[in-house]
């Protein structure tokens, strides 16, 4: 049988367009169910995260598991808010405390205790009391600078639903190259 592609091959068009549609045919389900880029807006997650870091999330990740406390998750507190990166402090049924700059968790099998965020700034945290009871498939998540951050503090709880992935990596901060042509134009 005759290659009916046999009179295109080595014209550059016909391989440039062969090239895209095959990448194509790659990156686009990668992007769509696996992994999917996101970047920093604001301040809410540092000194472990800055404006514009770029993220890659795992979007499968919590298909088949559940987000586990300590996660960083790209997420929407509701349809019409846009992306947030917060870490989740709590999880369904958990029982959230925050007090004296500390945050002191029952979990619902009556497992309680103080939870270490050796990760925070201690100036970047407000001194408030809360009390959450999480529902069932719902989770508590916060930013790491408690003094700025819009998170469940403000929001509520989170289900599970809402919950766009799992932060995989940092790959890079663009802060320096949008400086540098915000300074030139």
């Amino acid at each position: 049988m005759q290659n009916p592609f046999k009179k295109w091959q080595g014209n550059k068009i016909f391989e440039t367009v062969k090239v895209i549609i095959i990448s194509l045919a790659i990156i686009l389900p990668v992007r769509t169910f696996l992994i999917e880029p996101f970047y920093v807006k604001g301040t809410s997650m540092e000194p472990n995260y800055h404006s514009y870091d770029y993220l890659l999330i795992n979007k499968l990740k919590y298909r088949i598991s559940s987000p586990q406390r300590g996660d960083i998750v790209v997420a929407k507190f509701s349809d019409d808010k846009p992306y947030v990166i917060k870490r989740v402090v709590g999880l369904p049924e958990d029982t959230v405390e925050i007090k004296d700059k500390k945050i002191h968790i029952t979990e619902k099998n009556g497992n309680s205790f103080d939870l270490q965020e050796n990760y925070l700034d201690l100036e970047n945290i407000k001194n408030e009391t809360l009390t959450f009871k999480i529902p069932t498939d719902n989770y508590l998540i916060l930013g790491d600078n408690r003094k700025v951050s819009l998170d469940g503090r403000q929001q509520g709880p989170l289900a599970k639903d809402h919950i766009k992935g799992k932060v995989m990596a940092k790959v890079f901060n663009f802060e320096p190259i949008i400086n540098f042509f915000q300074n030139i134009f």
